[in-house]
Order: structure tokens, then sequence, then C-alpha cells
């Protein structure tokens, strides 16, 4: 029979497969899986097929499920890819249109991404980025901090780390920026260091601008020759200026009402009252204040309600102390009541000269001469005198300058008369309402003082001569100290010479006694070779010409120190302060430190605990240095010998030396401009001190 396709296929592969929807005879339906093979007889012949029919309507149910699912999570997918790319889209412009910098960087911190905004930041494109090392970019200096910061990052995961550094702009100059870097290498959704920063070069110069200006103001005020303070509503001071400190003698912040003279206390309390009600305007006053040390000063000034300005919210005062002034005025007044002393007052608001008799007298002027304001000048002498006096006024008038000063009138009887006059001013709100003085005829004290001067002249005359031998005679004795010291070196050595020869050549001829001469004879010329280089060395100090350079006391101290440390057995205890900086030689102060801390450490040696304290500080111009021990120390008694040539308190067996080493203190220290001095108790150590101007150039 002719076979159909199926039975063709199924013979000519061996096997037929397929899934069908099949009728069960009751009626229903359901999904098999059919195999079919082919049967065949012994002569090779398909006799018949054999079919196996499996029920897969469970699992093709599943697979339809399944297919559903699938669908359904496609669909599920595809929004939510959307979503994130909607939302990466939303990111990306808010960084790529983001003021500040945003970068990343793999871990060797070659730069993987930077946002656009570094085009406008540093004036370079993400590609010219990329192209190169992010170190590059930072300024020099910043360098190393920048390399700690980028270990740090490394060492720290997931820790934002803050740096601010200067980067190089495309076109060369630097920019300040500020930001935080995070280690991100272990999130697999970054694998990223990532860095933010931002510019913030105008806010960094405005940071500096205002700390030079503050500095700059700060320096202003606590130069300035006039005290300054701030005092809140209630007239308590809450900062003062350091002129204002040294001129109060205090420190504390004390209520002005409460260290004012009780006879101003009603003015003051008058004037506190102005201040309040008059914000921004000046008020003048003048009174008496108790200083730090009890007693009263005269001050003037002004009071100025700031407590409305922000940044300053504070009364200002300025003032200055006028306590001489005051001490004058009473003198004149005094003057003018036991001695011929003239007055004279001008008040400008009236624009009136008042002269009194005595005036008019040494101006020789007739009895209705009537003074004006040009009257003043016009009698000074024409030159010098005349437009000294005329600057005088002008600056009493404009600054509330007092004078005294001596110069020559011509009276109205055209007689040169010296005359001493002093001024005075009255302000009033700012603006001077009245200048007052007086006028003393010095014309006999003049020109004795002339007489005198010439006299003065030719004694100078004398005494520069007188010097200049001197100068010679000391040149003369330190050359013959010189070269006495020097020649005596070579006799010295013969001697020590031969008698070490004598030892090694003829010991054995020699008895203990005649061993013991020859070691003191050596010991002895040793000694004297000492001596001599100690001579030379204080000749030479004598020499020596002083070059003042600026010197870092605390570094020349701990070098020396560091010296005598290694070639010391014994343990010091040191205590050393921050010392102040000085301008001087660096040679001769050098070996003058070098002297006084060798013998603290020599003269505290046999202490059980020696301790050695070194210090300085500021008194009266001058800067203080000291070097205490708690030796074995000395009788004051004797301590004017200390600093001789070849004076010593201690014998040479106890401790060695020559006695000449505080001499040399002495001399260098009086070439600076300075003193020393020690204090000391016996076995309680000693304490030598050295002062050196503090503005030495």
């Amino acid at each position: 029979t002719q076979l159909t396709s199926m039975e063709e296929e199924m013979v000519s592969r061996g096997q037929w497969k397929s899934e069908q929807q099949y009728f069960h005879k009751d009626g229903h339906s359901f999904f098999g899986a059919v195999t079919a093979n082919p049967l065949s007889n012994d002569a090779g012949e398909v006799t018949s097929f054999n079919f196996i029919i499996k029920d897969i309507s469970l699992r093709k149910q599943l697979e339809e499920e399944l297919k559903r699912t699938n669908a359904d999570l496609e669909e599920r997918v595809a929004q939510r890819t959307a979503q994130i790319y909607a939302s990466e889209k939303r990111f990306r412009v808010l960084v790529e249109n983001n003021h500040d910098i945003i970068a990343m960087a793999d871990a060797s911190f070659n730069i993987m991404y930077c946002s656009p905004s570094a085009l406008r930041v540093i004036g370079v494109a993400r590609n010219e980025v990329n192209a190169q090392e992010l170190i590059e970019f930072i300024h020099a200096e910043d360098r190393l901090p920048v390399r700690e910061m980028m270990q740090h990052v490394m060492d720290a995961p997931g820790e934002p780390i803050s740096i601010k550094c200067r980067v190089q702009h495309k076109t060369g100059h630097y920019i300040w920026l500020e930001g935080t870097v995070t280690n991100m290498l272990a999130d697999p959704q970054l694998t990223a260091i990532v860095a933010n920063f931002r510019d913030v070069t105008d806010q960094k110069l405005a940071a500096e601008t205002l700390a030079a200006r503050e500095t700059r103001f700060r320096l202003l005020i606590e130069n300035s020759t006039e005290a300054i303070a701030l005092m809140d509503a209630s007239l308590k001071t809450i900062y003062r200026s350091p002129t204002a400190a040294r001129m109060i003698g205090r420190e504390d912040a004390a209520d002005a009402m409460g260290v004012t003279h009780p006879d101003d206390q009603h003015m003051m309390q008058q004037l506190a009252e102005d201040v309040l009600r008059h914000p921004g305007t000046p008020m003048s006053f003048q009174g008496r204040f108790m200083h730090g040390a009890g007693n009263f000063i005269w001050l003037e000034g002004t009071l100025n309600n700031l407590l409305h300005v922000e940044g300053v919210n504070a009364i200002v005062a300025n003032y200055r102390d006028i306590t001489e002034r005051k001490d004058l005025e009473q003198l004149l007044h005094k003057a003018n009541q036991l001695a011929q002393i003239g007055s004279w007052e001008v008040d400008l608001s009236k624009k009136t000269v008042y002269w009194s008799p005595i005036t008019r007298e040494i101006h020789e002027v007739a009895e209705d001469f009537v003074p004006n304001l040009a009257t003043g000048v016009y009698f000074y002498k024409e030159g010098y005198a005349r437009e000294l006096i005329s600057q005088k006024i002008n600056d009493a008038i404009e600054f509330g300058n007092s004078w005294d000063v001596e110069l020559i009138i011509i009276t109205a009887k055209n007689n040169e008369r010296w005359v001493r006059c002093i001024g005075e001013t009255t302000f009033q709100n700012g603006t001077c309402v009245r200048i007052y003085g007086s006028f003393q005829d010095i014309d006999l004290r003049k020109r004795a003082e002339e007489s005198l001067k010439e006299l003065n002249a030719a004694l100078e005359e004398r005494v520069a001569q007188r010097t200049v031998e001197l100068k010679k005679s000391n040149e003369e004795l330190e050359a013959f100290s010189y070269s006495v010291s020097h020649d005596l070196r070579a006799p010295l050595r013969a001697i020590v010479g031969f008698t070490s020869k004598l030892e090694d050549q003829y010991s054995a001829q020699l008895d203990a006694e005649a061993k013991r001469i020859t070691a003191v004879i050596k010991n002895n010329t040793i000694k004297m070779a000492h001596l001599i280089d100690d001579l030379l060395s204080f000749s030479r100090i004598g020499r020596h010409e002083i070059t003042r350079i600026p010197i870092d006391s605390s570094f020349l101290v701990k070098e020396i120190i560091e010296g005598i440390k290694a070639s010391e057995a014994h343990e010091v205890n040191w205590k050393i302060d921050p010392l102040h900086s000085i301008n001087g030689d660096v040679t001769t102060l050098r070996q003058v430190w070098t002297n006084l801390i060798s013998n603290a450490v020599k003269y505290s040696s046999k202490t059980e605990s020696p301790v050695i304290e070194i210090g300085s500080y500021k008194q009266e111009g001058m800067i203080v240095f000291f070097v205490k021990d708690n030796g074995i120390g000395f009788n004051e008694k004797y301590k004017a010998k200390l600093f001789r040539v070849f004076q010593r308190l201690h014998s040479s067996a106890a401790f060695e030396g020559t006695g000449i080493g505080l001499a040399i203190v002495e001399r260098v220290v009086s070439k600076h401009g300075g003193k020393v001095w020690a204090e000391a108790a016996v076995n309680k150590g000693a304490c030598f001190s050295f002062s050196l101007p503090e503005t030495a150039k």
C-alpha cells in the first residue's frame, strides 16, 4: 500500500515525534506527546508501526502559565528599564549641569569621568582631563597634603575625606577648590573614587582680605600712641589696646565710673547720658581716673556711641594721658602767682585776644596797645622763630597740640629778647575754641646758656682729644697683651716638652718625689697655657667689631646645650623656656651663652640632682636672659669680683677654670649696650642674668 507522508518520515528517519491535541472517548481533550517507530520483518520490510502516546496536558498548562508569566515579567522589566533610564537621565542632567565639579577616578586616581563644569571652573574639557594625571593640576605647595589625602582615601573606604587645595587653571593661574573625596571602589554600582569639588577662590580671597584688614587695623590699634578702649552701655571696659593698658596701669575690665575721681563723678555721669542719647556723635571729656598703682591721672579724649554699628557694638573711647600737661598748668598757675610770668589768651569763638600786664611789659608795647589774632606771630623774629610759632598755632587749632618753645621776639622798641612761650588749647565737640598760655622773659638765662655752651664746646674738644689718646692707649695695651700672650706660648711649650722628656728618658732614676715635682711642673704649665688662651680671647673680644644680625636665641642655646651634653658625664634636668630673639653679634653672644651654661653645669655637678633653668623676659625696653642652677652658689658679699679678670670665688682645686670667662661675658654684653649681674646664696644655687636692648639694630 502507498505510505502516508508521516509513515514515510517514520521509515526514513526511524522515528516520528509530535505533540498534538487528542480527544478521549468520553469527549474531553488532552495534549499528548506521540512517539512512533516502524516495525520490520526478517526481510527488512515495514510491516507495522508502533505508537506511544503520553499525556502532557499538565506540562503544556505549566508552559502556558510560564509563557504568560515571562511576558508579564518582560513588560515589567521594560517599564523598570524605562524608569531607570529616565532616572539616570535626570541625574546625568543634574551632574552635567551642576555648578560644582563631580569626577570619578580609578584606584590609581586616573580620572575616568569629569563633569562638564570642569571646563567652566578650571578651563579644561572632559577629554583633556582624562588625558592627564590628577596631581599635575595641583599647586606644588599643596601636593604633599593632597598625596596624604589620597592615601587616607585608600585607607578609609566609604569615608568622605575633606580637602582644600589650589588647582591650576588652563590659563596658568591658580584657583582654590574645596570638597570631598570618597573611596567607592567596593560599591559594585560605582567601582570608582568619587570626588566633589567647588570653586572657593572668591571666599578664600575674601577671607584673606578680611584677615589682612583685621590684622592691619589691629596693628594700627595696638601700636597707636593714643589709647583705645571699647565699653558696653554701662561704661564697663570690654577691650583695651596695649597703649591703654600701659597708660592706666591695668588690664582688668574695670567700670569707668568706678575709677573716676569723686570730684569728676558728676561730669562722667552726665557724659555717659549724653553719649547714650547721641549715637555716632563723639563726645569730649577731660577728667581724673585711678591708675592701677592707686594714684589718679588726668585723661582727655572722646567717647563715641557705636553700639548700633554691627561688628563694633560698643562705645569707643579714644584718650591720652594729659597728667604732665595738667601738672604744668598747675605749675604755671603757681608760677603766675609767685613769679613775673605773663599770661595770654585767644578766644577763637569771640575772636578776642587778652595780654596780661607782664606780657605787655615783655613785648614793650604801649599801654593803649590792643592785641589782635595776628599779633602773636608778628612780634617773633622773621625766619625760623616766626615760622615755628605759626606752625605751633596751626597744629594747636587743628590737632589740639600744646607747645613749650623758647624763641626770639623783636619788641615794640626793636630789642631782641629770648622768651619762653607756653601754649595750651581747649576743645568743644572736636573744635578748638580757646588757646591760652604764658610768656616768660628768659633773655638773661639764654645768654648765660650761650656762654656755658661755649665753655662746654671747649671742654668737649679737650674730652675728644683725651678720648683719642685713651683709645690709642687701649689699642696699644690690647696689642701688647696679645703680643705677650702669643710670645709666652713658646717657652711654655718648651717647659712641657723638656719635662715630658725628663719623665720618659730618666723615669728609672727619678724617685717618687721627683716624679711628683715633674707632674706639678707640667700641670702648672698647662694651667698657664689656659690662662694665656683666655687672655687672648679676652683681648680679641676687645678688638672684635659688633655685627648685629637677627638671632634665634632658642636655637642658639639648644645647639650649645647639645654640645655640652656630648662632653658631660653627669645628667642634668634642663628647664628651658622659649627665648626671645635678639639682634646681636652671634659669635660673641655664643661665647656668652657657652660660658654661662658651662659654669652652671660645672658648679651644679656636685649636686645630687642638678637642675638648670634658662629663660628670658622683657623689662623696660630690654630683653633679660637668665641661667639659673641649684649648685654650690657663692657668697653675694663678693659678687662684685665675679666679672673681673682672673677673679674666682672658688678654688681651682674644687672647680677648674681661669677666672676670665665671666669677664668675657661682661665685656660682650657691655659692647651690646646691656649689663650683666648675678644673684646667689651659698649651697642654694646661682642665677646669672644679662640684658640686651630690645630694639637694637
